[in-house]
Formats: C-alpha cells, structure tokens, sequence
C-alpha cells in the first residue's frame, strides 16, 4: 500500500526530543543512518587512508556508532547484520581496519527528491501515484556517473617510471585488484597513492604494492625513513 512519504532534515538532531543523553531505540538509530548518510559521493582522510564515501553511504567505525547510539559494540554488529538479512536487505556494508563503509540499498527513495549538485531537481507524481519522476532522473544521472572510470594507475607517474617493466605489471595488478575487491577507482585516491609512492625509490614502490595486495588492503604504505623503527603497518590501527 502507497502511504506516500517524507523528507528527514537533519535539523532533527537538534530536536528536543532527539536522543541526546539516552540509548537510542533501533528505530531512531535506523533514522539516524538515512540522517547520517552522505547526500554527495566525497572523501575523507583517516589515519593516512582516503575514504571514498558514495551518495547513500556512511563511513563510520562501529565503535564510532556505538559510542553515538550508547550501544554496545556487539548490539551494533547484530544491528547491522539485520538490516542487511537476505530476507529483507536495507542496507551492505563493508568492515575494514579502519572504518565501515555502510550503503543504504534504497537511499533514493527515502531521500530522492531534493538539492542534488547544487540545482533543485523537479517533482512531478506520476499518473499511478506510486513514484516520482526525480528517483529515475538521480537513478539516470547515477548510472552516468558509474560509466566515468578513472585512467590506469600508471598514467599518475612519469615515463621514468613507466619505463619499468616490473612497475608497470603492478600498476596493473593493483588496478585488477581494487577491480575485483570492488574498491573506489575516483581520480582522487589514485592521485594520492601514486605521490605517495612517488617519494621512495621505485623498488619500494614495488614492494608496496605487493604488500597492499598480499595484505588486501586499500591503501598503498611505502616505507619512506628505514630507520630501525617497525614499518607502516595499517594492520596495527585501532579506532
């Protein structure tokens, strides 16, 4: 049955009413992810790292989310893994050592119609009332945006560097790797990585990528000052 629908600002967490100093309920903590997800694809930088974050997703640690709703961290893993139930899927969510990346599935629909790239988009009822024409205009303008891919990643360095043989075989690898993990490929990230690998020797280059892959993670972590002092190493990251 079409019960018709309303926007959520997020003035609402200036309410009175919000849960400021109690545990949310899981209807307010389900409210506060559709509030807390990002109404533009962005990026963030934590702990060395760049976050891609997409329309309709969130990048919180789950100890961030617990300490916001007063859960514990074992309520907020339950929480999410029934929201994302075959049964009846709400949201994805992808865990890292360094944040989770969580994907409202119908983030359209609940906050479609609106500001979207700085122009208000139109809403018209189609005749059977059940949509609008603004969740297939965003839905259009989405799929565009997925065909745009970011260049190979070793168009970032200079021909010095692609000279090398046994470089480019891994710029190749690791693009076949963020592929296959279904990590971000935006112009952004790989700008970052390739200068980061830029400033040791293109051995060490090498050896990162293999690291990163070996290691399955999403950022690449040269080994810039051997200095007797332990490596970079993401996997001793804690939130």
């Amino acid at each position: 049955m079409d019960r018709g629908w309303i926007r959520i600002y997020r003035a609402l967490w200036d309410n009175k009413y919000w849960p400021k100093e109690r545990a949310y309920t899981p209807a307010e903590a389900w409210i506060d992810m559709l509030l807390l997800a990002s109404f533009k694809d962005t990026s963030y930088e934590k702990r060395g790292v760049w976050i891609d974050v997409k329309r309709g997703q969130i990048g919180r640690s789950i100890k961030g989310l617990a300490d916001r709703w007063k859960w514990s961290h074992g309520k907020v893993e339950r929480f999410l893994k029934e929201l994302s139930s075959k049964n009846d899927p709400q949201i994805e969510y992808q865990k890292s050592n360094i944040t989770t990346v969580i994907t409202i599935i119908n983030y359209e629909k609940y906050q479609g119609d609106g500001e979207q790239n700085g122009t208000q988009t139109e809403t018209k009822r189609k005749p059977n009332g059940n949509q609008t024409e603004t969740y297939n205009k965003v839905k259009n303008i989405k799929n565009e945006k997925k065909k745009e891919k970011a260049p190979p990643f070793k168009s970032y360095f200079p021909e010095s560097w692609t000279n090398n043989t046994r470089f480019i075989q891994r710029c190749d690898e690791w693009d076949a790797f963020r592929k296959d993990k279904r990590m971000p490929r935006d112009s952004v990230t790989l700008k970052k990585q390739a200068k980061r690998l830029m400033k040791v020797d293109i051995d060490e280059a090498i050896d990162a990528i293999d690291r990163s892959i070996e290691s399955k993670w999403q950022g690449l972590f040269p080994k810039e000052k051997p200095r007797g002092e332990e490596a970079y190493n993401p996997d001793n990251w804690r939130d």
